[in-house]
C-alpha cells in the first residue's frame, strides 16, 4: 500500500501521531511511506497519482482544500488525525484566535465529512466530528520506551526536581494559579527544590525566588524526551483550564511523566481523571492554589507516595499506552480502509475549476434598505478568501443587467428581505450562471417564497440560506438539498468570524459549492501582471523565508534518517 502523508510541518502532535508509526510500518515493509509538507506542493500531483492512502493531520490551511478534493475526485482513501478540539479553543490566546478562524474551521469540517476514517483522542471530539459527517476511530497515543532505551536518570544530589515542561502560555488565570503555588512551596523550602522552566523569560509571579531554573527548548520530540528522562526530575505537574477545550486533548504529560520515572500531580477533569488513579499512578488537584500546594507539598514531603506513583504509572503507561498498540491502530486503519468505498459529493469542484478566475457578484434589489447591511462586509471577508476570486456589488437591479459579462459569474448573490422584493429577484434569475439566495432576515411567508423562487429559477442552480428556525417552519426541508442552514448569531457578534454558524462561514460554503460553474478561465493583462510583480516577490520572500528547516527535515526524511 502506498501511503502519503501531507502535513503542516514538524511539530509533536505530526511527529508522534503520524510519521513515528507510519515510518514503523514501513520499515517492517508493509507499507510505501512519503512525505510532503502542505508548503512544499511542488510535487503533490504526482503524489496524488501514486498514492492508495493520504494521510493529514491537523490540516486547517485553504491551500489544503484542493489536495483534498483532488485526492477524492481521483478515487483515494483519506485519513484525518487530530488532537485538538479547534471549534471550542479559547479565544484568550493567539493561537486560540487563529485556529478560531471561520475559514480554517471550515476547512477542518470540509476534512471531517470527505475523510474516510478521522482519528481522534477524546470523546468529545469524536462527537464533534461525528456532528459534521466524520467516521471517527478513537485511538490512544503512546509513549515510546525505546526512545531512552540504554539512557540513565541524574542522579540524586539531594535536590527535589519539579517540573513544568510546556513553553505556552494557555490561559493567564491558571498560571497566576500555579505559579503562586509553585512560590508558596519554593519560599517555604528554599535550597531544597528546584523548579523547571521551558521559557525565555521568568514569569513575574517568580521574579526573585530562588531556585526557578530556565530551560532553552530543545528541538525535536526524541531529543527533548531523552534530555528530559536524563535529567532525572522528581515530580511534573500538568495543570489545566477546565474548558471543553482542555477537556478534548490527549494525556500526553502523563504519558511522558509515566515513561520519564516522574510522579506527576494533574488537574482533576479530563483528559487526567480518566487516566489518571489519584494517589496510585499520580495525584489529582482541583482549581485553587491550595490544593496544588497541597499536592507539591505532599510529593516533596512524601518520598514513599513517590516512588510507588512512578512505579505504578510506569507499568501503566508501557500495558496501555505502548508503541506497539499505536502502531497496530494504524495498521488497523489501513486494513480497514480496504473494504471502504469512496464516495464523492457532487459539487466538489475540479482541480482546474478551483484554479479559474471565480467572479461573485452581490446585488442590491433595494438598495435604500441594504446599503448599511454588514451581510455585505461578510461576504466580501469570505470571497476572498477563495483563490483567484472577484466580488462586485451592485447597488441596483439595473446596474447589475446592464453588466456586459454578468456571465462569467459563479453565482449571483440576493438577500431577500421581504415579500415585494420576489418580483424583482424572479426577473434576475434566469439572467444568473447561478444564484445564492439569503433569507436569514425574511420576515414573510417563507415557505410559499422558496417553492415559488424555486419553480420560477429557470435551471438556474439556485441555493438558499436559511435560519434553523425558517427551516423549523418550512414542511419538506429535508428534500431540499439546496438548502444551507445557519444558526441565529446576532450580526455584528464575534461569534461570526470564529464559528461556524455566521455569515462569514456559510457565505465561504456556498461559494465554494458554486465556483464549479465557473466556466470561462480568465487571463490578466500585461500591465496588470507588472502591477502584481512587487506583491509576488514579497510573498515568495516571506513563504521561503520560513522554509529553511522544514526543507532540511524533509531532506533527512527522504534520505532515510527517521529519528525525531
Amino acid at each position: 500500500m502506498n501511503v502519503l502523508a501531507i502535513l503542516p510541518g514538524f511539530i509533536p502532535s505530526t511527529i508522534i501521531g503520524v510519521l513515528r508509526p507510519l515510518a514503523d510500518l514501513e520499515r517492517r515493509g508493509e507499507i510505501n511511506l512519503r512525505l510532503r509538507l502542505y508548503n512544499l506542493s511542488a510535487l503533490i500531483a504526482y503524489d496524488i497519482n501514486w498514492c492508495d492512502v493520504a494521510v493529514f493531520c491537523r490540516n486547517c490551511e485553504i491551500q489544503d482544500i484542493p489536495v483534498l478534493y483532488e485526492l477524492k475526485r481521483k478515487g483515494k482513501k483519506v485519513v484525518y488525525e487530530i488532537d485538538d478540539n479547534f471549534e471550542e479553543i479559547p479565544l484568550t490566546t493567539e493561537i486560540g484566535i487563529y485556529h478560531r478562524s471561520f475559514s480554517r474551521l471550515h476547512v477542518l469540517k470540509r476534512f471531517f465529512s470527505l475523510s474516510d476514517i478521522t482519528r481522534v483522542y477524546s470523546d468529545r471530539l469524536s462527537q464533534r466530528a461525528e456532528s459534521h459527517g466524520a467516521r471517527p476511530q478513537l485511538i490512544r497515543s503512546y509513549f515510546d520506551n525505546l526512545i531512552i532505551q540504554g539512557l540513565s536518570r541524574k542522579e540524586s544530589d539531594g535536590l527535589i526536581r519539579v517540573a513544568y515542561p510546556t513553553g505556552r502560555i494557555d490561559d493567564a488565570e491558571l498560571e497566576e494559579r500555579i505559579f503562586a503555588a509553585v512560590r508558596m512551596v519554593l519560599e517555604k523550602h528554599t535550597g531544597k527544590i528546584e523548579f523547571h522552566l521551558w521559557r525565555k523569560t521568568l514569569p513575574r509571579q517568580l521574579v526573585g525566588v530562588k531556585g526557578v531554573v530556565l530551560n532553552k527548548a530543545v528541538s525535536g520530540y526524541e531529543k527533548f524526551i531523552r534530555s528530559f528522562f536524563q535529567t532525572g526530575f522528581d515530580i511534573g505537574l500538568a495543570p489545566g483550564i477546565d474548558t471543553p477545550f482542555f477537556h478534548s486533548k490527549t494525556n500526553n504529560k502523563y504519558r511522558e511523566f509515566g515513561g520519564c520515572g516522574i510522579a506527576g500531580i494533574y488537574s482533576n477533569f479530563p483528559p487526567y481523571s480518566n487516566s489518571v488513579t489519584h494517589e496510585y499512578t499520580g495525584l489529582l488537584a482541583g482549581n485553587s492554589t491550595e490544593e496544588w500546594v497541597s499536592a507539591i507539598e505532599r510529593l516533596v514531603s512524601d518520598l514513599l507516595l513517590r516512588e510507588s506513583i512512578v512505579k505504578n504509572a510506569a507499568v501503566d503507561v508501557f500495558r496501555n499506552y505502548s508503541f506497539e498498540a499505536a502502531v497496530e491502530s494504524w495498521r488497523e486503519c489501513l486494513r480497514l480502509l480496504k473494504d471502504s468505498k469512496v464516495k464523492l459529493p457532487q459539487w466538489i469542484p475540479s482541480s482546474e475549476q478551483w484554479h479559474h478566475r471565480h467572479f461573485f457578484a452581490s446585488v442590491n434589489l433595494v438598495p435604500a434598505n441594504k446599503a448599511e447591511d454588514p451581510r455585505y462586509e461578510y461576504m466580501k471577508l469570505a470571497l476572498g478568501l477563495i483563490p483567484g476570486c472577484t466580488h462586485v456589488q451592485f447597488s441596483s437591479p439595473a446596474e447589475y443587467l446592464n453588466w456586459p459579462t454578468r456571465r462569467l459569474f459563479s453565482a449571483s448573490i440576493f438577500i431577500l428581505s421581504i415579500k415585494r422584493e420576489i418580483e424583482t429577484l424572479i426577473m434576475l434569475l434566469p439572467q444568473s450562471s447561478g444564484a445564492i439566495v439569503d433569507m436569514t432576515a425574511y420576515t414573510d411567508d417563507f415557505d410559499s417564497a422558496v417553492r415559488h423562487l424555486r419553480a420560477q429559477a429557470s435551471g438556474t442552480p439556485l441555493t438558499f440560506l436559511v435560519t434553523n428556525m425558517h427551516a423549523k417552519t418550512f414542511v419538506s426541508v429535508s428534500n431540499m438539498p439546496d438548502c444551507l442552514l445557519v444558526n441565529e448569531i446576532e450580526p455584528l457578534s464575534i461569534a461570526q468570524e470564529f464559528s461556524l454558524d455566521g455569515y462569514p462561514a456559510a457565505y465561504l460554503e456556498l461559494a465554494e459549492r458554486h465556483i464549479r460553474f465557473s466556466s470561462i478561465i480568465m487571463k490578466s493583462g500585461r500591465l496588470a501582471r507588472l502591477r502584481a510583480i512587487p506583491n509576488i516577490i514579497v510573498y515568495h520572500y516571506a513563504r521561503w523565508k520560513g522554509r529553511f528547516e522544514t526543507v532540511f527535515m524533509w531532506i533527512k526524511w527522504r534520505m532515510g534518517f527517521r529519528q525525531f
